[in-house]
């Protein structure tokens, strides 16, 4: 009787603590369909548009502070790399990575036009097409693709270091 007097208590005040939190809690529980391996969403301050970035409850490691980490890193060998934070919301951490696609401007956003490092390796975000991701594979599809490839800090020497960057990380 007591164990079922505390469950009751329990979800009570979870469900209270859900009503509070309101829409914040989807976001902080799933995110959006952005894609990628992240649960994410997009939110706005003064500055312009941020990624968010979410931990997971089953991460073994703070991922927001990590990759932030990672990028402070990437930044101070010289690789350019999107502004980053990391913020608190509901007790847990946050990486606010700001939008590269995006300038504010007093009547809203201009959107610069990209195409995705998957478009140009003609792949998709699936196991099955992972042998397609490749930095040396990549920049051969920008050599192909730019009128100026080969110019002074070129996308192919770009894409060279972050190669180069990308092989030290994750060893």
């Amino acid at each position: 009787m007591i164990w079922t007097a505390i469950a009751v208590t329990l979800v009570a005040w979870f469900v209270g603590l859900l009503l509070q939190l309101g829409p914040l809690v989807n976001l902080l529980l799933v995110g959006t369909s952005m894609g990628g391996a992240r649960p994410k969403t997009v939110v706005e301050d003064e500055a312009g548009l941020w990624v968010a970035k979410f931990n997971l409850a089953t991460d073994a490691w703070n991922s927001a502070r990590v990759e932030h980490a990672m990028l402070m890193l990437a930044r101070r060998c010289g690789l350019t790399t999107a502004d980053s934070r990391v913020v608190e919301v509901g007790g847990r951490d946050v990486l606010l990575v700001r939008r590269f696609d995006r300038e504010k401007v007093p009547d809203g956003y201009l959107r610069a036009r990209m195409v995705s490092a998957l478009t140009m390796l003609r792949a998709e975000d699936t196991f099955q097409s992972r042998d397609r991701w490749s930095y040396v594979h990549l920049a051969e599809e920008l050599r192909r693709a730019c009128s100026e490839p080969t110019s002074t800090g070129s996308i192919r020497a770009s894409c060279w270091r972050t190669s180069r960057w990308a092989s030290a990380s994750q060893a």
